[in-house]
């Protein structure tokens, strides 16, 4: 059980970095598909995370910049 406690605690620490830097560069974004629905309440959970991002008005070389300063 220590193992799924930790991969969930790795899943959501993944989760706020790309927020986080999503927010300091103002990227308008959505998190969907089974991450959500923990949020709202529904049981089903899986160990990835959708994010749409909208790329209105954004330079590519912004999300090159947020993916490696991620890794």
């Amino acid at each position: 059980m220590a193992r799924n406690n930790e991969q969930l605690s790795a899943l959501w620490d993944a989760l706020f970095r790309v927020i986080d830097k999503l927010d300091s560069v103002a990227i308008e974004y959505m998190i969907t598909g089974s991450v959500a629905g923990f949020i709202w309440g529904m049981n089903r959970f899986t160990q990835d995370i959708d994010i749409v991002i909208s790329i209105e008005n954004i330079i590519p070389k912004t999300i090159l910049n947020i993916w490696c300063c991620l890794n």
